[in-house]
């Protein structure tokens, strides 16, 4: 059933398309519902030509570097979610998705740096259990590196100070 509905809609973003050729949101929808049933590489194709009408369009290589990621394209993965990082580096899932195409490519270091920035990022907004959660990514890759152990300890005092607070 769910199936059919992305079909409907793969139809109905086609038929908006046809009308407004420069619809982003079409675009964006028929590249999902197309992720959605599998067609996975025009689903690529649609979001290039979505982003030749909006070049500095953060969803747009997030979703290129999820497709990317599905594909088992992990260096294009990492290009894209690192492209959007450059227009938008508050978005914090940027840096766990951009950490996980590093760990595919055995780039450790670098997966670990971006685990670390989307915790320091979580941490700012006193998303205490996020913020560990992605510290605990970091410190599989590497029980003892130093970085990620200090933020592991801000983030336990931090929360042990909020806990405190709400008593």
């Amino acid at each position: 059933m769910q199936s059919q509905n992305h079909v409907a809609a793969l139809e109905s973003f086609r038929e908006v398309r046809k009308r407004e050729p420069r619809n982003l949101v079409a675009l964006l929808g028929e590249s999902a519902a197309l992720g959605e049933i599998g067609h996975l590489k025009e689903a690529l194709k649609v979001l290039d030509d979505a982003l030749i009408l909006s070049p500095n369009n953060v969803t747009v290589f997030y979703n290129q570097g999820i497709l990317n990621m599905q594909l088992g394209r992990f260096r294009a993965a990492e290009s894209c979610f690192s492209s959007a990082i450059a227009i938008n580096p508050e978005w914090a899932d940027l840096f766990w998705s951009r950490g996980t195409a590093y760990d595919e490519l055995a780039e450790w270091d670098k997966a670990i740096s971006d685990y670390n920035d989307r915790a320091k990022t979580r941490l700012s907004m006193q998303d205490y259990d996020g913020a560990m959660a992605d510290i605990e990514e970091a410190l599989r890759l590497d029980p003892v590196h130093p970085k990620a152990s200090g933020i592991k300890k801000e983030i336990e005092e931090l929360s042990e100070t909020s806990s405190r607070g709400r008593r």
